[in-house]
């Protein structure tokens, strides 16, 4: 997906917010440079193009689930369509490893999503020798840089208490991941 589709999914977000639309902008409004480079980051990752849209997205997914930051589940499930992942498929992802919806590279970038998420994060080195060698280094360091992103975002969100807006109000939203110890 071109850059000027990812934009014109992400403006059609816009008008599908319900509620609590400005929870995030009137904390963050208190500290410009910290705003500024979380946008600078957004951008960077928004912009860069070597992995497929929709596995990221899983990835990101999975991580927002994971977290359980409803900010993010929500924009996530609404997103989710417009990179053709479908409501079998979200319900699918705690169970990603036995589902025949996702590709091999697709369960692989989802399980690292799993194991960056996790408190401690633990990527062991089968985990990240496999996902090295399903993509190129360029695909790695951005599904990478995804996820840690995905996981930065949330729990700012959750400590800032950004709630859901009613991206996917009327459709299937992930919930959050009941974790073993």
């Amino acid at each position: 997906m071109h850059i000027t589709e990812k934009i014109r999914a992400y403006a059609g977000l816009a008008s599908r917010a319900r509620q609590n639309r400005f929870d995030l902008s009137r904390q963050i409004v208190r500290r410009p440079g910290i705003a500024i480079g979380l946008g600078t980051y957004e951008v960077g990752l928004f912009a860069s193009a070597r992995l497929d849209n929709r596995l990221k997205t899983l990835a990101s997914i999975k991580t927002s689930s994971m977290i359980g930051c409803e900010f993010c589940m929500d924009l996530a499930s609404s997103m989710a369509t417009a990179y053709g992942i479908g409501e079998a498929e979200l319900r699918a992802l705690s169970s990603y490893r036995d589902s025949p919806l996702f590709t091999e590279r697709e369960k692989l970038a989802i399980e690292l999503a799993d194991a960056m998420s996790r408190t401690p994060a633990i990527v062991d080195d089968d985990v990240r020798a496999r996902v090295e060698a399903a993509f190129t280094r360029a695909e790695f360091v951005e599904l990478v840089a995804e996820v840690a992103w995905e996981n930065h975002r949330a729990r700012l969100n959750i400590a800032l208490g950004v709630r859901a807006m009613g991206f996917s109000d009327g459709a299937f939203c992930v919930r959050p991941e009941l974790l073993s110890p």
